[in-house]
């Protein structure tokens, strides 16, 4: 709940790999708004959404709410790049493996298959459903055994061990919603 000097506002937000909403109440107005995106900006985007429409809604003046989360996002992400550039320079950096040892069908109990593929001497992962727009997507070596990749506009951290002389990558979908590991087939 949120309450300020015009409106108190009842709201709920959710995020899972790929999807994003924001369902919100004003009481005091009879006002309900849900927003879904196929997408997952944070949650600044969609306050300020959210406050846009109670803003027009009640006839208030504009305020740039957008601009403010805006300004408070590239603060920050300043702060996590220069954070990351200290790491990467006191890290030790360990080669991968030769890539054809990363080829190969891989399964998840409630995510489907993965296939990585090598091409041109680069690293490709291809998953979701058949139908599903930009399916594969180049890896980038970060360092040993690890792993990234972008899709919808965001990075993905994966990292290879071996569990019962199987390989397996655990894909790091942030949000702290980890579903296990990716599984070769034999």
């Amino acid at each position: 709940m949120e309450q300020n000097n015009r409106y108190r506002v009842w709201f709920h937000t959710g995020t899972t790999w790929g999807f994003t909403a924001i369902c919100a109440f004003v009481p005091e107005l009879d006002l309900g708004l849900m927003w879904l995106s196929n997408c997952e900006p944070p949650s600044d985007p969609r306050y300020a959404i959210m406050r846009h429409v109670i803003d027009y809604y009640m006839d208030l003046p504009f305020e740039d709410y957008s601009g403010q989360a805006l300004e408070k996002f590239l603060s920050e992400a300043m702060e996590n790049e220069n954070k990351q550039k200290k790491e990467q320079a006191s890290r030790i950096a360990e080669p991968p493996a030769p890539y054809p040892y990363y080829v190969g069908t891989y399964t998840h109990q409630a995510m489907g298959e993965a296939v990585i593929t090598l091409e041109d001497g680069q690293l490709y992962i291809t998953l979701g459903p058949e139908d599903f727009p930009n399916r594969k997507h180049l890896m980038t070596h970060v360092n040993g055994e690890t792993f990234r990749f972008r899709s919808g506009g965001s990075a993905f951290t994966m990292k290879f061990s071996m569990e019962d002389h199987i390989l397996t990558f655990d894909l790091d979908l942030r949000q702290n919603e980890n579903m296990g590991l990716w599984r070769a087939l034999k």
